[in-house]
């Protein structure tokens, strides 16, 4: 492989709404192209539901698309890949896709972008809590509690791909996995994935050089993300609610199924300096940060990587964030942010902390900037990425 030009083939099974991970797999597709040959082969859920009879078709597609497992060999036929760098295949593309690829003995990288090969919801969290108390070899209480899409039929589709994916030996042609982080590494090794496969690769994000990078000593305090349980915004409101932030705002943007009953919470609380931006395009985000004195990251679930961290740091912002999953692996606490535990005391102390440390934010401002530049370079992600290609 050393002597040409890699050729990938990216699979990636969209999702019905835009994320994050959508976001990196099309990132990471334009890196590549730098230094291999990149195709893309992709579906869309949102389309295969609205197709003819496709939602009563999506339990059988998970288990196998024989379309999709149709274009895949025509496509590794017709340009012979050297590598298929697998993101996502849940639900539309089926799991059999692991199983051609051991067939016609393609070598497999598989991205880790969530926790989805043992929990049917692919979060470990569940009612406002971590739960991992589903295991490759026992879904019964993902069954239970209807985990994906809050139906049973649907979670019991979702169980039984992922059983497959472990009893047809799927796993054993995944020459690497890539983890975002140590602890989504470890979650995985819990799991049953050999450790030894295990790459830990986080993610990277382009900066530029700044003229200056002080934030506002008074400024906003700025969210931005999904309006879900797990990002962690009623934990947020309720510290906001005891801190003394002297006036300054306390900005969410985002939208998503908890927006109502945030905004009741603020109503009902009186909880006062609380500004609900809805969704705001990223061409007008550079607003919001001009004003924001630093950037909060509260989720409750095991994030798997902080790229809002990143995202912050690029423009010169601190975080506040909690201490879970990858957070404390991004954050040195007191040095380029804050870190705190995922409970009201704890978060809403180190908010104060955070809101009175006015002399204190372009130094770590800095800091975040610096860090940023150093560790989570594109040119730095590519030299990685190809040591684990040359370990396959």
């Amino acid at each position: 492989m050393k002597n040409k030009k890699i050729k990938v083939l990216q699979i990636f099974n969209r999702y019905q709404e835009y994320g994050g991970e959508e976001g990196s797999v099309f990132r990471i597709a334009g890196s590549l192209k730098k230094i291999a040959d990149v195709k893309t082969y992709e579906s869309k859920t949102s389309e295969i539901l609205s197709a003819n009879l496709g939602k009563w078709k999506m339990p059988f597609l998970m288990q196998k698309n024989r379309a999709v497992l149709l274009d895949l060999r025509a496509l590794q036929e017709k340009e012979n890949f050297d590598i298929w760098q697998i993101h996502n295949v849940f639900p539309g593309l089926s799991v059999a896709v692991y199983e051609l690829a051991a067939e016609l003995q393609v070598p497999v990288m598989q991205y880790l972008h969530n926790y989805r090969f043992g929990c049917a919801k692919a979060t470990y969290f569940r009612d406002g809590a971590a739960c991992m108390k589903c295991r490759p070899d026992a879904f019964m209480p993902a069954v239970l509690h209807r985990c994906w899409r809050n139906s049973l039929p649907a979670t019991l589709s979702m169980v039984a791909a992922i059983k497959r994916f472990w009893s047809a030996g799927g796993i054993d042609n995944i020459r690497a996995f890539i983890a975002l982080s140590d602890s989504q590494k470890k979650a995985h090794v819990d799991m049953g994935f050999p450790e030894e496969r295990i790459h830990v690769l986080q993610h990277y994000l382009a900066c530029s050089e700044v003229k200056e990078c002080t934030p506002p000593a008074s400024g906003d305090v700025l969210f931005i993300g999904r309006l879900t349980e797990e990002k962690g915004v009623e934990l947020l409101l309720r510290s906001w609610a005891r801190v003394d932030a002297k006036g300054r705002k306390l900005r969410i943007v985002g939208k998503g199924d908890m927006l109502g009953r945030l905004k009741k919470l603020v109503s009902d609380d009186n909880i006062g300096d609380v500004i609900f931006e809805g969704f705001v395009a990223k061409e007008r985000h550079q607003r919001l940060w001009s004003r924001a004195s630093f950037f909060v990251a509260p989720s409750i679930w095991n994030e798997p990587f902080g790229m809002v961290i990143l995202e912050a740091w690029q423009r010169c912002r601190p975080v506040l964030a909690t201490q879970l999953g990858s957070f404390p692996e991004l954050i040195t606490d007191g040095v380029d942010g804050w870190l705190a535990a995922a409970n009201v005391d704890d978060f809403s102390a180190a908010m104060q902390r955070a809101l009175d440390s006015t002399d204190k934010y372009e130094k770590m401002a800095e800091r975040g900037f610096s860090k940023l530049k150093s560790n989570f370079r594109e040119d730095k992600w590519l030299y990685e990425w190809l040591e684990i290609v040359a370990k396959i």
